[in-house]
């Protein structure tokens, strides 16, 4: 029993970590810089290295994805560079129109059914 519930817990953390390593690896091949939509078009060398080590994109991508991680952990998702403020905020305030909807379709769902 035991043994049964480590395989499956050591499988899942292995799934963790390989979906932790395809989101980052996603997030920074997207197309377009996200420092140039933070700072507009006027910006300078000088203000885009500013903002890059602000936000450690200046640093090697393993340190990058070792800080990443441990900010996810602790529930950081970071700020949104469109909506200015944090992203967790952003996430809370869809989430009770978001549950509303998914109840509803549930229920009409079972009453289909």
């Amino acid at each position: 029993m035991y043994r049964y519930l480590a395989s499956r817990l050591a499988g899942m953390l292995a799934v963790l970590a390989i979906v932790a390593v395809i989101v980052f690896v996603l997030t920074r091949a997207a197309s377009g810089d996200p420092i140039s939509v933070l700072l507009g078009d006027q910006a300078t060398a000088e203000d885009i290295a500013r903002v890059q080590k602000d936000y450690g994109l200046d640093q090697p991508l393993p340190v990058q994805f070792a800080y990443w991680v441990r900010e996810v952990l602790q529930g950081n998702l970071g700020q949104s560079i469109f909506l200015q403020r944090p992203v967790t905020q952003a996430l809370w305030e869809r989430a009770e129109p978001t549950t509303l909807l998914a109840l509803m379709a549930v229920g009409i769902a079972a009453l289909i059914g």
